[in-house]
């Protein structure tokens, strides 16, 4: 597996036996300070577990603004760096069409490609932190190419002939 980018950490208390959701999407438990994993499409993820701890154990969750690893669900097709994914109904990872609000993760410099149940690298971040794509519906298509300044890396994304930068940051 390539490195990720640095996690941007934040440690709760596993709601419930989370020790076989390593790199799966958890939302908040019921009672304060614990997650749980997800188990709709409908919940609202905090995060990507990054352990696997039994109920009552620190849970380490990758916040949005940093990287983590997320595992792929068995019918998440085929991804590629830059492909944007969201939760499935048992936290794992599969393909976002339309994004709503609710939490995502960008693919991040996998090679050329992953699939059913791989574990890939992911940058955490809030869907309506990334500009146009609640607006792609199915069928439509986006073009992501690498591209380097002097200020660094970033990925253009073009859809329906609107283009966006998003800027990479180094692996640490």
């Amino acid at each position: 597996m390539k490195p990720y980018h640095t996690p941007n950490m934040g440690s709760f208390k596993a709601g419930a036996d989370l020790s076989a959701k390593q790199f799966h999407w958890v939302k908040a438990g019921t009672v304060a300070g614990t997650v749980v994993a997800v188990a709709a499409v409908t919940d609202k993820p905090l995060g990507i577990l990054m352990n696997a701890p039994v109920s009552g154990e620190a849970a380490d969750v990758a916040l949005p603004g940093g990287g983590a690893k997320l595992k792929l669900h068995s019918s998440a097709g085929t991804v590629t760096t830059g492909c944007f994914v969201r939760p499935h109904t048992d936290g794992k990872g599969i393909k976002a069409i339309n994004l709503e609000d609710h939490m995502c993760a960008q693919v991040d410099s996998i090679g050329s490609s992953a699939a059913n149940s791989d574990i890939v690298p992911v940058l955490v971040m809030h869907a309506a932190h990334v500009p146009g794509f609640v607006s792609v519906t199915v069928g439509a298509t986006m073009a992501v190419s690498p591209e380097s300044t002097a200020e660094g890396a970033f990925l253009t994304v073009s859809s329906g002939g609107v283009e966006y930068d998003i800027p990479m940051y180094a692996h640490a």
